[in-house]
């Protein structure tokens, strides 16, 4: 899909079948590739001399043993004398590793090996979209979060024999592979700082409200209840778009929906939402209507800011958190009912 370096010509003449990628990228040329080929089986890796073929055959035998990805591991084989740049070994790779080992419970601990082997059907039902770098990224997460059997074989990493710098854009595409995985878990990139926020600005208004904190040598008062507010609205509102992001992700397939995210979703109707932000907003218009009459009482007269806010910013922050409520259950109904797969949820 672009090469210049002579490579097809090379090939042709070894005898491969060479097909011709009409878009550009690392992951478009693996892609097509795949779709292309006839075997069973796919091995790849880079043809720079990284990577030495001769290796192939533990993948295969962990393929013909019932495995459908197997993936190769330079730091539990040999890493030759500069064949990894020092950041990478010992940064990128190791972080980017760590990362998705923990976001989708990838046993593996090469994330980004290049030399692999999988089934091709199976790789094929992934539907892997991805063009460029992070198509690697996209095919472990996806194998992984469809239920796919994994495993991972010792190889030797050389240094390559290329006579030009390597296409590789190191801050550039460690960036796209940890914005990939970061897209395809949203309970880490949404809910869980969205419900970590949503604790502390609950925590600190409820311990706010009943009057000023001292804490060490400072006393917390009114502005920090005012802060603890603003926390606690910007929590629930990156919570929702944890949701949205975790819905619309299942319901085109970038996650896998089945029967267990169907009954977590059906339980968060928006006739639920309604009646939950109806009672918060109910509470919080007491709380402001009753400040009101205190104001109304001394004849709208100057009042005790620290006294009015301790009743005032609680009350408007549940009436907010009643309109996100009520708004936000109408965009989750929209994503509903724009879905054939989901018409039959309960809205």
């Amino acid at each position: 899909n672009g090469s210049t370096d002579g490579s097809k010509k090379i090939a042709r003449d070894l005898g491969a079948r060479v097909v011709k990628c009409p878009v550009k990228g690392y992951g478009a040329a693996l892609q097509h590739g795949i779709e292309q080929a006839r075997g069973r089986y796919i091995i790849m890796g880079d043809s720079d001399d990284s990577y030495h073929f001769d290796e192939a055959m533990p993948f295969l035998e962990e393929l013909r043993r019932g495995q459908d990805v197997c993936l190769g591991n330079r730091h539990k084989g040999r890493i030759m004398p500069g064949a990894m740049p020092f950041l990478n070994k010992y940064v990128g790779n190791p972080v980017l590793t760590t990362i998705g080992r923990t976001f989708f419970r990838v046993k593996a601990s090469d994330f980004h090996c290049g030399l692999r082997a999988f089934r091709r059907d199976k790789v094929l039902a992934l539907d892997l979209v991805t063009t460029g770098m992070e198509w690697a990224s996209e095919m472990v997460v996806k194998s992984r979060l469809f239920g796919l059997k994994m495993s991972e074989v010792p190889i030797t990493l050389y240094k390559d024999g290329r006579s030009r710098a390597p296409h590789l854009k190191r801050w550039h595409d460690g960036w796209r592979h940890l914005r990939f995985m970061l897209l395809h878990a949203p309970q880490w990139l949404f809910i869980i700082p969205g419900f970590l926020m949503l604790m502390a600005g609950l925590v600190g208004e409820a311990a706010l409200s009943r009057g000023p904190l001292p804490v060490g040598g400072v006393t917390l008062d009114v502005h920090s209840l005012l802060v603890m507010a603003f926390v606690l609205i910007l929590g629930i509102q990156v919570l929702f778009t944890g949701v949205f992001a975790t819905l619309y992700s299942h319901i085109v397939g970038i996650l896998p929906y089945d029967e267990r995210f169907h009954r977590r979703a059906s339980f968060f109707t928006f006739k639920k939402l309604l009646v939950g932000s109806s009672i918060i907003g109910c509470i919080g218009l007491y709380g402001f209507l009753y400040t009101f009459f205190k104001w109304y009482q001394v004849d709208f007269a100057a009042l005790n800011y620290q006294e009015t806010l301790r009743y005032l910013i609680p009350s408007l922050t549940m009436m907010t958190v009643a309109v996100q409520g009520v708004f936000n259950g109408f965009m989750m109904s929209l994503l509903f009912l724009k879905t054939k797969t989901l018409v039959s949820m309960p809205l």
